[in-house]
């Protein structure tokens, strides 16, 4: 063991005799000193460029004004909201003339005298609806293509003995479907 520790202390004295040489000691400060600066600039730019964008949290009267005016956005919205669902409540709950749902079907109604009728404002049962012209002419034109479509749609069912079949047992299973309920 003592040959070990002698052999390890006569390394750490050679060691610690040897110094290195250095061959350019002016080239090596220049080079060290230049890669300081290199550091402390990219330092000091992002700490500018941060203390540049968030700078304006220091100031008390700007960070308050921001925080007012977000207040008063957010309360403008939920305003803003609340007039667009009232609105929409209300189209609601009006009568839509222009899909006419609640018209009463009548069975046997002329062109002329529901056009008569629409003027006058009579035959219906809220006095508040008025139809125009054009109204009533796309209400009697849907009519007449309704009327024509389930005709054509009646010939071709009873020409096809299958299609009847076939119709006539759907509508019975809807009938028994109906009735579970």
């Amino acid at each position: 063991m003592e040959t070990e520790s002698e052999g390890y202390r006569k390394i750490i004295t050679l060691l610690r005799a040897s110094k290195p040489e250095l061959s350019s000691a002016e080239k090596l400060e220049s080079e060290i000193m230049q890669r300081i600066a290199g550091k402390s600039r990219a330092v000091v730019a992002a700490d500018s460029f941060i203390s540049f964008l968030f700078g304006w949290t220091y100031i008390g009267w700007v960070r308050r004004s921001l925080i007012t005016v977000s207040i008063i956005l957010v309360a403008f919205f939920i305003w803003q909201q609340s007039l667009i669902v009232r609105q929409i409540n209300v189209l609601n709950s009006r009568l839509l003339i222009s899909e006419i749902e609640n018209v009463k079907y009548q069975p046997r109604v002329d062109g002329k005298k529901l056009l008569m009728m629409g003027k006058s404002g009579s035959g219906f049962s809220d006095g508040e609806i008025e139809f125009s012209e054009d109204k009533i002419e796309k209400l009697l034109e849907s009519y007449a293509t309704l009327k024509s479509d389930y005709g054509e749609l009646l010939k071709l069912i009873n020409e096809d003995p299958e299609l009847k079949k076939l119709i006539e047992e759907k509508a019975d299973q809807n009938r028994i479907k109906k009735f579970k309920l």
